[in-house]
């Protein structure tokens, strides 16, 4: 097992008695399933349905929620649930000058994380809920962080994102694009995101309708690449037909969105996927059945 400082992730309180209540006609998951020394996977859509923030809710105490989100986003993410705090009896304060996010995970063979890291005194210990071979993720002061991890060796961020992408799990504001995404392309069901059998919250009406409508149209997978890494953004190309985007690379392996039956009409044909002169092969997980 190694860990990771993930220095792109910050943190952010939501504290109060209505702290659940508020959050539940917010989100993509159902609050009630957050237990003690779990996480909830969950988004904020805007009301087309589209993704805005994605983050873990982890249950600090009665009255205070945890969100491990995107560093990057924060305040963007506290103004939006401003909007929404109307009376709401919620306090919201960026924590992430005190609090840091940390990854726990084994980057050659991933394994199911469950009773590797016990629980310590001011340390937030999850498993990630996405998928068990992104193994725990821990939320806490730096310097503790440090000293509690120690028996692990460090590895870079890259390795980090290497193993996600292998996987084809996106990552907050370079996969995920914020008016842009819908959830259930990027996988947010199978990433145990999404529950549709919740109350009503924003951007419902559009995910439970593209629920109902069976196969998605594009996907979030992974590819693997065979040279130099495009830039994201990159189309990938079966002759003239374009098939996907090319998104976040790291080591050879990559996510890109993509046009399922473009993809499998190419692959029919013997036709090669090519971005940007890179030789492009499209990996469907596992975890997706729908696609083996």
């Amino acid at each position: 097992m190694k860990r990771c400082a993930l220095t792109q992730r910050g943190v952010v309180e939501v504290l109060g008695p209505e702290a659940k209540d508020f959050l539940q006609g917010l989100i993509t998951n159902d609050i009630e399933k957050l237990t003690a020394g779990s996480a909830l996977y969950t988004a904020l859509l805007t009301p087309q349905g589209k993704y805005l923030f994605d983050f873990f809710v982890v249950a600090s105490n009665d009255d205070a929620l945890l969100l491990d989100c995107e560093a990057a986003r924060i305040s963007d993410l506290l103004r939006q649930l401003t909007l929404y705090k109307l009376r709401a009896k919620v306090e919201l304060r960026d924590l992430s000058s005190d609090l840091a996010v940390w990854a726990v995970f084994e980057p050659e063979e991933p394994a199911n994380p469950e009773g590797m890291i016990e629980s310590q005194d001011g340390l937030y210990i999850y498993a990630d809920p996405r998928h068990p071979a992104m193994g725990w993720r821990v939320i806490g002061a730096s310097d503790q962080l440090h000293t509690a991890l120690t028996q692990y060796g460090d590895v870079p961020l890259s390795a980090y994102h290497a193993v996600r992408l292998a996987l084809g799990i996106p990552e907050s504001g370079i996969d995920l694009l914020p008016e842009k995404t819908f959830p259930l392309e990027a996988n947010l069901e199978e990433l145990n995101g999404v529950d549709h059998h919740k109350g009503c919250y924003i951007g419902q009406e559009v995910t439970s309708r593209t629920k109902r409508k069976g196969t998605l149209k594009k996907r979030l997978l992974p590819v693997n690449l065979e040279g130099v890494a495009p830039a994201p953004g990159t189309p990938i190309l079966a002759g003239a037909s374009e098939v996907g985007t090319l998104l976040s690379a790291e080591d050879g392996i990559a996510v890109a969105m993509v046009r399922i039956e473009r993809w499998q009409d190419a692959v029919e044909k013997g036709e090669p996927l090519i971005a940007g002169g890179t030789s492009v092969t499209v990996l469907p997980p596992d975890w997706i059945p729908d696609l083996q």
